[in-house]
């Protein structure tokens, strides 16, 4: 008994040590490339200024972001940490343009993604900035984003009209959006 759960457990490690080799050897690079063209049918563009590739870490440099010919975001490193049991995306210093702006504060601090095989079709997000502490979850499978605002006193006094959109809740302020 005990010989047929080392050969199992054997047979797992190798399995994901294969797994994790080819995360590591994948062509990331080309990969990012791929999505950017898909997403241009979208009117979405994304520049990236350098893109290095490390192994398990694959970090972008000076990025921004365009929707249908309008700058809507800008950040400063954009890093992915990607490993067989969870993958994590950082993305540092974001800058809102001035049309976001009238409905959130512009400066982003930090946004972390969180993704795993475990939650399958969820990925959980942090966000910290100058409209507070943002928490929430992506469920790609019922196409819903929900958001869980803490927000900052900034955000409280000249962007009410924003919070007003969003539903109190014992956390702070929800938001469902559907898409």
């Amino acid at each position: 008994m005990i010989k047929i759960f080392k050969k199992f457990f054997y047979f797992i490690l190798c399995l994901l040590l294969f797994l994790q080799l080819l995360i590591i050897f994948l062509p990331k690079e080309q990969i990012f490339n791929y999505l950017i063209e898909k997403a241009k049918v979208y009117h979405i563009v994304f520049h990236s200024q350098a893109i290095k590739d490390k192994g398990v870490k694959f970090t972008l440099i000076n990025n921004r972001l365009i929707y249908d010919g309008l700058k809507v975001a800008s950040s400063k490193d954009i890093n992915a940490d990607l490993f067989i049991v969870y993958s994590t995306i950082t993305i540092t210093n974001v800058k809102l343009s001035e049309i976001v702006e009238s409905m959130v504060p512009d400066d982003i601090s930090i946004i972390k993604f969180l993704y795993s095989p475990y939650m399958l079709y969820h990925i959980k997000f942090k966000a910290n900035g100058k409209m507070g502490i943002a928490s929430g979850d992506i469920d790609l499978l019922h196409k819903k984003i929900m958001i869980d605002l803490k927000p900052s006193k900034l955000m409280r006094t000249r962007y009410s009209a924003t919070l007003r959109q969003m539903k109190k809740s014992n956390k702070g302020y929800r938001y469902v959006y559907n898409f």
